[in-house]
């Protein structure tokens, strides 16, 4: 070693301080905490359950495996034809019809559109309690109904 010079003394290793592990707990907990309370609001259950207003109302007015009453895509819509005056033509009866479209909360103004409905009118809608309506009629074929549970809206 040169001469007057001295060596640098030993680097001293510190433990560290309790107050680091202190913060860093508590840092931990705050964002343990924040995690927890964001995934509370997320909703885990998935999309709300499908609506068994069409199966019912089919249960309801004793009409399952009829003839020209159809349900489909699992209980989410309903196709019903009655009969028309066509030689060939099949159908349910329209009182049946009538009866499933009372269980489902049809309103009388669109029973009455329903009933006034000609074969020049084309397809008619309209919508009530969750459900969307189309029909049409022809003297050849019938009423044609179908019924299907509107998707809930997106929050």
């Amino acid at each position: 070693m040169p001469f007057g010079m001295a060596p640098y003394p030993p680097t001293v290793q510190l433990p560290p301080s309790r107050r680091n592990y202190v913060l860093f707990a508590g840092a931990g907990l705050v964002v343990g905490l924040g995690a927890g309370l964001l995934l509370a609001q997320i909703d885990l259950s998935g999309s709300p359950q499908p609506s068994t207003a069409l199966v019912d109302a089919v249960s309801e007015c004793a009409l399952e495996g009829a003839t020209g009453i159809e349900l489909g895509d699992g209980g989410q819509s309903l196709t019903m034809n009655s009969e028309g005056e066509d030689y060939y033509a099949e159908g349910a009866d329209y009182a049946d019809i009538q009866c499933v479209l009372r269980r489902t909360g049809m309103p009388d103004s669109v029973g009455s559109r329903m009933d006034n409905t000609r074969a020049l009118d084309g397809r008619q809608s309209s919508e009530w309690d969750g459900i969307s309506a189309s029909w049409s009629y022809h003297p050849d074929s019938g009423s044609n109904v179908v019924l299907e549970i509107m998707a809930p809206a997106e929050k």
